[in-house]
């Protein structure tokens, strides 16, 4: 009888309910694509309304700056006196101006000025200066940047900002003096909730600002509860929420107050959209309810037919189940004469044929390995060999003879039992083959049928896992006083034949040749609980196992004797780990440090931006170059120094010159900017060299390096090449306007009797130098007229309120200039400098300093004793600043501990040097200033324990003004006064006058 088809009027059934449930999801879609066009239409409406709202807000600040900016530009004088502000590094002036003319006289609230490149200058705040820190890392300063960037005599910038807790919309313009930019004006007006209220009105829905985490200003979102919580959800949004608050319809709309900027805040608009989607949700509801009932009945037939189905079903299931667990022996009795039936008879037949392949299965694990028989099922295995590299393990009982001489047949079989087992399991566990088992002989395969790359490491692997097996087993047969066993191994990895052999109706998977030979015979020389391992197998484990090797040995059959060892234990983790090459400093190459940086920097993909990477010059750029996209900035200018010296009439000790002379130094510096993170600085200097004098004219690289920024904060900087040392606080700001002498501080440049050309043969000779200026004052230390610039590379960045800095240079701070230049063929002798800071306050910044490092040359190695080397003799230092400045005063202090190791002298000789400088601006671009310095020496023994100063102290009085008629042109003056307390008291006092041109 042929079969009742069931399936034919399931499917008229089934098609029937589709297609009105198909009609009734198009109509739905309909009404919701209605309702979609009328939430995106108010979208539209909502944006247009709110836009035209704070257009008009804004239209209405900007007439109001344009009024007061108008007013400013009639006198030129806020102008003025921001110009004063940068040149003299003092805001005194304009801040009172300022909050006189703006707040007081003009009742804006809120005022910041920046300089001509962007950075701040002053924020006033109700008429109260901010402090620095609450100006350096807002939006509207990079804002500023760019327009003042493009020198537009139009260009206007306006946006919103937070000030304090407050919402300001600021406005901003250049301020121009005699036609020239000199800065920027921004002022803003607050955003509170009277505002929102009156802009809420005319755009018809609630309005919130969303700053810092919280509403600054808002309408009385109070009113309307669930409200205020969803437009704090939808504030980090970019699309429009839709939401329903009390069955009320609402939809949210968020923007970043400042286009393109979302940290400052977003506008936050809630429009009610009840009164326009009522009616659609009307019509969608009835639709709901007919789709519902057209449910309600295909649910009711759909159970009725699966009453039918689902009996033959279940028992399908549970058979599937049952074959999934690996039970094949029961039988389906379907009743029906249907498809089911049909089914269950070959789902019978399945499971048969299923029980039959297990049952063959199951005894040819028992024979062969399951990888082998795994491989004979596929078909992939026939009789035959082919040539393979593989890995044999021989393993068996040492005097296995003598073991069981005693021992009942059955005791035997029970011992080699618990053997075989175990070896099995170790050598299945690292994936090998157990071939056969020939007595109390285990032989296992490793590479055959499938191979792996690092088939010996897992024999010798499985072999101490054999081993450890075996202590174990050890154990438990001592508890039952039956006799221990050891086991010898022996390994090899060569060339066999892999294959079946024997007969077509019998076969035996295996592999013969030399290399099994090799393995058989190595196992046969180990001794209890020892690994041999040929030398074959042992080139590709050595990395990973320790092995103690033997004298080559004879092995039976072979002519030639092979290398032998004994495998130990596997190396440990640690070990394994390539240790580093530890090379000498001739074989640093700092050029490739500076090719890496230089790829990191240029797959960067952030724009290039000069507020993290600023070079130590302190110059606005004479030529600006940004790349299409701001990936690369150029930047060139430059300094130009004419020096005029008066020194005495005698030879001094710290000038070679007796009479007036000249002297000019041209510094060209180029900054280049690779994205974000990288930054190089070239400093190309023409001069009479480090030291001034009437010689010839030098040209040198003073400094170059590549500086890579590594965190996103910028706060971690890696800086490679020649810089200026990082000891202490004068050299970051020698050279630059913070500096208001000509001369560098005593205990930069003074020279000791110290000399790293020459040692001195005894050690009471050493404290007689002193008293030999004439002789001894050429050859020891160097005249240094300020900090050196050394290669090396620094780790410099900030941490909250502290700055440090970490670097190895390749010579000490009181090092000749000839030192100062890259010799990579004579290699480096290292200092390390570190320097830690604190800004307590605005104004006040302490630091620490230290530095260690060996400061002789090569041509003292002839005059050193016996077996020392010129690193054994180090200078080292340790550093005390201090900086406070507030309005027109700034103290500057330094005090600096000095030791050095001397060959030949008895105790280390120390100095202490120090310096206070005080800095007074009397008017706008006019300053003076007073340093006092000292250097003080200590006392060492002579060799009849008499002690003596090993130099004599001395002190200096430095006296300087200076005029700075902008920021690129100064003059100084300088009279320099110093005294040596001793006999001899050269002439030093030295009147200096200069002239500086920043271009």
């Amino acid at each position: 009888m042929r079969p009742v088809n069931f399936t034919f009027r399931l499917k008229i059934l089934l098609s029937l309910m589709g297609t009105i449930i198909l009609f009734l999801l198009i109509l739905m879609v309909v009404i919701r694509t209605q309702i979609s066009r009328q939430v995106h239409w108010m979208t539209m409406q909502a944006k247009e309304r709110s836009h035209q709202a704070f257009n008009e807000l804004e239209r209405v600040y900007h007439e109001e700056l344009l009024r007061f900016s108008q007013r400013i530009s009639q006198g030129n004088r806020i102008a003025a006196m921001l110009q004063e502000a940068v040149e003299d590094e003092d805001p005194h002036f304009l801040i009172d101006a300022a909050a006189y003319e703006i707040f007081k006289l003009a009742k804006i609230p809120l005022a910041v000025f920046t300089d001509e490149m962007g950075q701040p200058v002053v924020t006033l705040l109700d008429g109260n200066a901010l402090k620095q820190e609450d100006q350096n890392q807002h939006w509207l300063y990079s804002q500023l940047k760019k327009i003042l960037r493009e020198k537009n005599r139009n260009t206007y910038m306006s946006g919103y900002q937070v000030f304090k807790g407050r919402l300001f919309t600021t406005h901003g313009l250049l301020l121009r003096l005699f036609g020239k930019s000199v800065g920027s004006l921004t002022i803003g007006f607050p955003v509170n909730d009277a505002l929102v209220q009156r802009m809420g009105k005319v755009i018809q829905a609630e309005l919130g600002f969303w700053v810092q985490d919280k509403f600054l200003a808002s309408t009385p979102l109070e009113n309307i509860p669930g409200l205020k919580e969803q437009m704090i959800a939808a504030a980090n949004e970019d699309h429009a929420v839709s939401v329903t608050i009390n069955h009320i319809h609402w939809l949210l709309i968020s923007e970043p107050l400042n286009p393109g900027v979302s940290r400052v805040g977003r506008r936050v608009i809630a429009l009610s959209l009840q009164e326009y989607l009522a009616p659609f949700y009307r019509i969608e509801t009835v639709f709901q309810l007919v789709g519902i009932s057209v449910l309600v009945i295909a649910v009711f037939l759909g159970i009725s037919i699966s009453r039918g189905l689902s009996a033959p079903v279940r028992q399908l299931v549970n058979a599937t189940q049952r074959v999934a667990r690996g039970d094949y022996d029961f039988h389906i009795d379907v009743k029906t004469k249907d498809e089911f039936s049909s089914l269950a008879n070959s789902f019978n037949r399945m499971t048969h044929d299923l029980l039959l392949k297990e049952q063959y299965r199951g005894i040819l694990d028992k024979v062969v390995s399951p990888e082998i028989a795994e491989e004979m099922i596929k078909g992939k295995i026939s009789l035959g060999g082919e040539n393979r590299v593989v890995t044999i393990l021989f393993a068996d009982i040492r005097g296995f003879t003598s073991i069981t001489e005693d021992m009942e047949p059955q005791e035997v079989i029970a011992m080699l039992n618990q053997y075989m087992e175990r070896a099995a399991a170790a050598v299945e566990s690292e994936n090998g083959v157990v071939d056969k088992y020939v007595g109390d002989q285990v032989m296992a395969i490793f590479g055959a049928p499938i191979s792996r790359p690092d088939d010996p490491l897992r024999a010798v692997r499985s072999a101490l896992k054999i081993k450890e097996s075996i202590i174990q087993l050890n154990e438990i047969r001592k508890a039952k006083n039956e006799p221990e066993i050891q086991v010898g191994i022996g390994i090899n990895t060569g060339l066999a034949v892999a294959g079946n052999m024997g007969s077509v109706k019998r076969l035996n998977y295996t592999v013969l040749g030399e290399s099994v030979n090799i393995a058989s015979r190595l196992c046969s020389q180990a001794g209890p609980s020892e690994i041999l391992i040929s030398g074959d197998t042992y080139h590709q484990v050595a990395e990973a196992v320790e092995a103690r090797s033997f004298k080559p040995r004879s092995i039976k059959g072979l002519s030639k004797a092979i290398k032998v060892f004994k495998v130990e234990k596997l190396k440990s983790p640690a070990n394994d780990t390539p240790k580093p090459v530890k090379k000498s400093p001739r074989s640093l190459n700092p050029i490739m440090g500076l090719i890496l940086l230089l790829l990191l920097g240029i797959f960067s993909n952030l724009p290039a931006s000069r507020e993290f990477l600023p070079g130590n010059h302190s110059f606005s750029p004479g030529w600006h170059y940004v790349s299409k996209g701001g990936g690369f900035q150029a930047d060139i200018g430059g300094r130009l120094e004419l020096s005029g010296y008066l020194p005495q009439s005698e030879p001094s000790w710290l000038i070679d010159e007796t009479g007036p002379f000249f002297s000019g130094r041209l510094s060209l510096f180029t900054d280049i900017f690779l994205g974000s993170r990288l930054y190089g600085l070239v400093e190309f200097r023409v001069d009479r060299g480090e030291v001034h004098s009437n010689g010839p004219i030098k040209t040198r690289i003073q400094q170059g390096f590549l500086r890579y920024t590594f965190l996103s904060s910028r706060r971690l900087h890696l800086q490679l090449g020649k810089f200026v040392s990082p000891f202490g606080e004068y050299s970051q700001r020698h050279h630059t306007a913070a500096d208001p002498f000509i001369r560098p501080p005593l205990l930069h440049e003074y020279r000791t009797m110290i000399c790293p050309g020459f040692a001195p043969r005894f050690n009471d000779g050493f404290i007689r130098w002193k008293d030999d200026p004439d002789r001894f004052r050429p050859i020891g230390a160097p005249i240094i007229w300020a900090t050196p610039y050394q290669p090396g590379i620094m780790l410099f960045g900030s941490i909250g309120k502290f700055d440090f800095r970490l670097a190895a240079v390749n010579s000490a701070p009181s090092s000749d200039p000839v030192q100062w230049v890259p010799d990579f063929n004579q290699g480096w002798n290292y200092s390390i400098v570190a320097h830690l800071g604190w800004r307590i306050s605005p104004e006040l910044t302490v630091g620490i300093s230290f530095d260690h490092g060996p400061y002789s040359l090569e041509s003292i190695k002839e005059m050193l004793p016996p077996g020392a080397s010129i690193n054994d003799y180090y200078q080292e230092m340790l550093g005390l600043n201090a900086t406070y400045t507030r309005g027109k005063i700034a103290v500057r202090m330094e005090l600096i501990f000095d030791a050095w190791e001397v060959p030949n002298v008895i105790e280390y000789p120390r100095d202490i040097s120090y310096y206070l400088e005080v800095k007074y601006k009397f008017l706008p671009g006019l300053f003076g200033a007073v340093r006092y310095n000292g250097i003080y020496f200590n006392k060492i023994p002579y060799s009849n324990g008499e002690k003596d100063k090993w130099d004599y102290d001395v002190q200096r009085w430095q006296l300087g003004v200076g005029y700075a008629f902008s920021r690129r042109l100064e003059v100084r003056a300088e009279y320099m006064i110093n005294r040596t307390i001793g006999p001899y008291d050269p002439e030093d006092n030295l009147f200096a006058l200069q002239w500086t041109w920043r271009f």
